[in-house]
């Protein structure tokens, strides 16, 4: 998940290439880290050095209007592939990251602000988008990409800006979207009702734990609720931080990891979560600082080991 100020940069690791990562800002740089030698290609301007011995390399850039950009790369390990969104635009663009070409470009309709974009990791063919409210438009949008139409798919019939949304680990036709005041469970399989809907304030950044396929977290203001979505009429428990959370994501590695950045903060917090005689164990584990304090953290991305 990513909403971020024109001013700020997400970075974005591959899921498929341990070396390969993206930043996004007002343009879309592409980076691969290498060795640090004598040649002169290390030491180009745009460059990134990361430590004595490592820098990011610039591969490439996808330049266009300054415009908020949205972007999820594709999960699965032979479509190496970016979906692109900027928002008040009507296209989403399809990216293959070889030689950054556009290979599709599918329809979104009216101009629109995205909240999220997200490939199902259950089914490659599947692409969701969350948009904020528009007068007679879905704010759930489904493209199924093996199907030679450009337009959505589904579009789901709920009411209100879509602020997250997160696909099933467990099978390839749900998802859940959060809304205004509710929590919603969709099953593709159903129609576009919620098949399940549940009033909450945690209504931001909902992420579920890939290792962990039953574990899940949402946030409102400073606190952070544990959601256990075999049985979710409530959250198992919260974690509380002392500042408004900006954003959480759970490990894509290791299950009960659940990493948690806050507002004009230099940390990045880690959580392990372990059931232990049916009672949830929240511990610190680790953190990243930035190493000048007076400097603060936007935007972090685990990577995919």
């Amino acid at each position: 998940m990513s909403t971020s100020h024109l001013s700020e940069i997400a970075i974005k690791w591959s899921p498929q290439v341990d070396e390969e990562f993206i930043l996004v800002g007002n343009s879309v740089n592409f980076y691969r880290l290498t060795s640090i030698n004598n040649s002169f290609k290390n030491w180009n301007e745009n460059n990134i050095f990361v430590s004595e011995s490592t820098c990011a390399r610039l591969i490439g850039s996808i330049n266009s209007y300054s415009k908020q950009k949205m972007i999820s790369w594709h999960p699965f390990t032979n479509l190496n592939s970016i979906a692109l969104f900027e928002n008040e635009s009507s296209q989403i663009r399809i990216i293959r990251m070889l030689d950054l070409e556009e290979v599709r470009s599918l329809d979104v309709g009216m101009a629109k602000k995205c909240n999220q974009i997200e490939w199902s990791p259950k089914n490659q063919s599947y692409l969701g988008l969350g948009f904020e409210q528009n007068d007679n438009c879905s704010s759930v949008c489904i493209w199924d990409l093996s199907q030679p139409n450009n337009n959505p798919s589904r579009q789901l019939n709920e009411t209100g800006s879509c602020l997250s949304l997160a696909w099933s680990y467990e099978t390839s036709d749900c998802l859940f979207a959060s809304f205004e005041n509710r929590l919603s469970l969709f099953d593709l399989r159903a129609g576009g009702d919620p098949i399940e809907s549940l009033k909450t304030d945690y209504i931001y950044g909902f992420c579920i734990d890939p290792k962990g396929i039953f574990k899940a977290a949402s946030f409102y203001q400073n606190q952070i609720a544990l959601w256990d979505l075999r049985d979710y009429k409530e959250p198992v428990d919260f974690i509380e931080e002392s500042r408004p959370i900006k954003s959480i994501q759970f490990c894509p590695s290791r299950t009960n990891r659940l990493a948690v950045l806050t507002e004009n903060s230099p940390n990045v917090n880690v959580f392990r979560l372990e059931e232990r005689e049916d009672k949830l164990i929240k511990e610190k584990i680790q953190y990243y600082k930035y190493y000048k304090s007076s400097f603060v953290i936007n935007s972090f991305s685990w990577h995919s080991k």
